[in-house]
C-alpha cells in the first residue's frame, strides 16, 4: 500500500542506522516511522467513522421521510460527503496523508449538513417552533420597551439638547431594528413550515431577529440611563449653585468684618467668583438650562470664594467644603464619562482610532481621579488638603476634557450617519426597482427571455443578503457600492421587461413605498407603507411593527420634541 511506503522507508533507515551503531539516527527514524504510522491510523479511523455516520444517516433518514420531511438536500449532502471520502481515500492511497485531512474535514461538514437537513430535521423544526413563539413574546416586550423609551425621551427633551444629543436618534434606530426583527421573524415562520421545510434558513433568520432585538434593548437602555444622569446633574448643579452663593456671601462678610487683616487678593478672587456666579444664574433662568455649563460656572465661583476664605478659615472647614465640592462633582463627571463610554459602545465601529485613543485616555484619567478621591479620604491634615485640592482640579479638568472628547466621537458618528443615510436611500431605491421589475415580470413571464428572470432572482437574493445595521466606514462604503449596483441592474432589467409588456406603453416606474425606509411593502413600519393591521398584535397580518411603527418619527402618535 502506497500510504505505508513512507513508514517502511523510515523503518529501513532505522535498521540501517542501527547496523552502523548510529543510535541517535536510528531513534529519530524509528520515531518518525511511529508518528507517520499513528497519523495514517488516525486518518483511517476517522474515515471509517465518517463512513459509518453516512450509512447511519441514510438509514435514519427513512424514518424521518415517513414523517413528511423532504430529504432531497440531505441526500445531496450525503452524496457530497461520499465524494469527499473517496477523494480522501485516493489521496491516502497515493501516499499523501497530509492531503487527506482537508477532504475529511469537507466530508464531515457535508455529513453534519445532511444530518441537520435529514435525521436532525424534526428536532430543528421543533427548536425553531419554540424559538418562534419565544421571539414573538420578546417582540411584544420590545414594543413595550420602545414605548417606555419614548415616554422617557419626552422627559429628556426638557433638558438642553447639548446634554442629551448622545441619544439623538436612538428611538428611531430602535424602531427600525424592531421592524427588521419582525421581518426576520416572519421569514423564519414561513421557512419553518412543513410546506417550505427551510429549517436551516429559519434558524439563521431567528438568530438575526434575536440580534436586532438585543440592539433595541441597548438603544432604549441608553435613553433611560441618560435621563437618570441628567436628573442627577440637575440636582447636583442646583446644589452647587446654592453652595456658591453661600460661599461668596460668607467670604464678602468675612472680608468686610476683617478688612484690616485681609489683603486685596481675596477681594479680587471674590469679584471673579461673583462674575462666574452671574453666568450660572443666567443659565438657570433659561427655559432649558444646560446644567453641565451651570455646574461648571458654579463650581468655579465656589472654588474662587473658597480660596478667598482659605486665608481665614480653619483647615478643617476648608477641607470639608473641598470634600463637598468633590462629592457633588463626582456624579456629574461620572455621568459624563459613562455617557461617552456608552456612546462609544453603541457606535464603536463608526469612531476613528484617534478618537478611541482619546476616550481611553479620558477613562484612564477618570480612574486615576477616582484613585485620588479614595486617597483623599484616607490621608490626614496637610496631605489631605493637598489631595482634595488636586481632586477638585482633576474633576474640573475631566469635565472640560470629557466635553472635548465627546465632541470628537460625536463628530465621527455624525460623519458616518450621513453615509449611512445615503446607503438607506439607495437600499430603498434598489428595493423599489426590484419590486417594480418583479411586478412587470409577472405580466410578461411568457414573453420575456428566461435569463432576465434569472438575473432578477439573483439580484433579489443578493439584496436579501444585505444585513443591517452596518457599521464602520469601510463596510458602509462597500454596502453602498453593492446597493448602487443592485439598484442600477434592477432598473435595467425592469426596463427590458417592460419592453415585452403589452400594449408596450411606458409603465409607472418604480413602486414608491409610503413611509420610506428599509421596511418595504412587507415591513413593519407604520404610516402609509403597509396595508392592514397596526402593530405586533394584528395577528401577524401585513403591516405593523414592534412598537407600533414609526410614522412621523413617533411611537403611536406625536411627541413634544425632535431628536427621537
Amino acid at each position: 500500500m502506497a500510504a505505508l511506503a513512507p513508514v517502511q522507508q523510515q523503518v529501513e533507515r532505522a535498521a540501517a542506522a542501527l547496523a552502523k551503531f548510529a543510535f541517535a539516527d536510528a531513534v529519530a527514524a524509528a520515531r518518525a516511522a511511529s508518528e507517520r504510522s499513528q497519523q495514517i491510523g488516525a486518518i483511517a479511523e476517522r474515515h471509517a467513522q465518517i463512513r459509518s455516520g453516512i450509512s447511519q444517516e441514510r438509514e435514519s433518514g427513512i424514518a424521518v421521510e415517513r414523517q413528511g420531511f423532504r430529504l432531497d438536500a440531505s441526500r445531496e449532502a450525503l452524496d457530497e460527503a461520499d465524494q469527499a471520502l473517496a477523494e480522501a481515500a485516493a489521496a491516502l492511497q497515493r501516499g499523501e496523508p497530509d492531503a487527506t485531512l482537508p477532504r475529511l474535514e469537507a466530508a464531515q461538514a457535508h455529513l453534519e449538513a445532511a444530518i441537520a437537513q435529514g435525521s436532525g430535521a424534526p428536532a430543528l423544526y421543533e427548536a425553531n417552533t419554540r424559538r418562534i413563539a419565544e421571539l414573538e413574546q420578546r417582540g411584544l416586550r420590545a414594543a413595550e420597551r420602545i414605548a417606555e423609551g419614548r415616554r422617557v425621551f419626552d422627559i429628556v427633551d426638557e433638558f438642553a439638547e447639548s446634554a442629551w444629543n448622545d441619544i439623538r436618534g436612538n428611538g428611531s434606530e430602535a424602531q427600525a431594528a424592531a421592524d427588521r426583527a419582525h421581518e426576520h421573524w416572519e421569514r423564519a415562520r414561513t421557512a419553518n413550515s412543513m410546506e417550505a421545510q427551510q429549517f436551516l434558513f429559519a434558524q439563521e433568520q431567528l438568530d438575526a431577529a434575536e440580534q436586532e432585538l438585543a440592539f433595541v434593548d441597548q438603544l432604549i437602555e441608553a435613553i433611560i440611563e441618560r435621563l437618570k444622569a441628567l436628573e442627577q446633574a440637575r440636582d447636583a448643579a442646583r446644589a452647587l449653585l446654592a453652595e456658591a452663593e453661600r460661599s461668596i456671601a460668607a467670604g464678602e462678610e468675612f472680608v468686610r468684618t476683617h478688612d484690616p487683616d485681609v489683603s486685596k487678593a481675596p477681594e479680587e478672587q471674590l469679584r471673579e467668583a461673583a462674575a462666574q456666579l452671574a453666568i450660572a444664574r443666567a443659565e438657570a433662568q433659561r427655559e432649558k438650562p444646560d446644567w453641565l455649563r451651570l455646574a461648571e460656572a458654579a463650581t468655579t465661583a465656589d472654588r474662587l470664594a473658597d480660596e478667598a476664605l482659605a486665608r481665614a478659615r480653619s483647615e478643617a472647614e476648608t477641607m470639608q467644603k473641598l470634600r463637598q465640592q468633590a462629592d457633588r462633582l463626582q456624579p456629574i463627571i461620572t455621568g459624563e464619562v459613562n455617557k461617552i463610554a456608552r456612546f462609544v459602545n453603541v457606535h464603536d465601529a463608526d469612531i476613528t482610532p484617534a478618537s478611541i485613543a482619546a476616550v481611553k485616555k479620558l477613562l484612564q484619567r477618570f480612574e486615576q481621579t477616582r484613585a485620588l478621591d479614595t486617597r483623599a479620604r484616607q490621608v490626614e491634615e496637610e496631605e489631605r488638603r493637598a489631595a482634595l485640592e488636586q481632586l477638585s482640579v482633576a474633576y474640573q479638568e475631566l469635565q472640560r476634557e470629557s466635553q472635548t472628547v465627546y465632541q470628537a466621537v460625536y463628530g465621527d458618528v455624525q460623519r458616518l450617519e450621513q453615509l449611512r443615510s445615503k446607503l438607506n436611500g439607495t437600499l430603498a431605491e434598489a428595493r423599489n426597482w426590484l419590486n417594480s421589475a418583479e411586478s412587470v415580470g409577472t405580466r410578461v413571464r411568457v414573453r420575456a427571455p428566461a435569463n432576465l428572470f434569472q438575473r432578477l432572482q439573483a439580484l433579489r437574493q443578493d439584496f436579501d443578503q444585505i444585513r443591517l445595521p452596518i457599521t464602520g466606514e469601510e463596510a458602509l462604503n462597500k454596502a453602498l457600492k453593492r446597493a448602487e449596483r443592485i439598484r442600477d441592474e434592477a432598473r435595467d432589467i425592469e426596463r427590458q421587461l417592460r419592453s415585452y409588456d403589452r400594449p408596450n406603453m411606458p409603465g409607472p416606474g418604480p413602486i414608491i413605498i409610503a413611509g420610506g425606509g428599509w421596511g418595504g411593502s412587507g415591513s413593519w413600519s407604520s404610516g402609509g407603507g403597509s396595508s392592514g393591521g397596526s402593530g405586533w398584535g394584528s395577528r401577524h397580518g401585513s403591516g405593523g411593527s414592534f412598537g407600533g411603527g414609526s410614522a412621523g418619527g413617533s411611537f403611536g402618535g406625536g411627541r413634544s420634541g425632535g431628536g427621537w
